[in-house]
């Protein structure tokens, strides 16, 4: 493996991109690694917005509870009529 990590990278031009060097095989495997890196960014990233939402909905719901709770509260301190 060091052997060939050795051919692959510049040893020249350290500032050239090393998938030039790479030998296509690798390219390819990186590309379905990048892809899959890149979905599971986008999956996490639309799990941290769905949770983002929910926690606000809850939060929705927990604020109308208390108002609710306030309301039956001032329905009880009220006089029956």
């Amino acid at each position: 493996h060091e052997e060939l990590k050795r051919e692959t990278e510049p040893t020249t031009q350290p500032e050239t991109p090393r998938e030039i060097q790479k030998p296509p095989a690798k390219n390819q495997l990186e590309q379905k690694l990048d892809m899959t890196a890149k979905e599971a960014r986008s999956k996490a990233d639309t799990l941290f917005k769905e949770k983002k939402a929910n926690s606000e909905v809850k939060g929705v719901q927990k604020r109308s509870q208390d108002v609710f709770d306030e309301l039956d509260e001032e329905a009880d301190k009220k006089p029956p009529q």
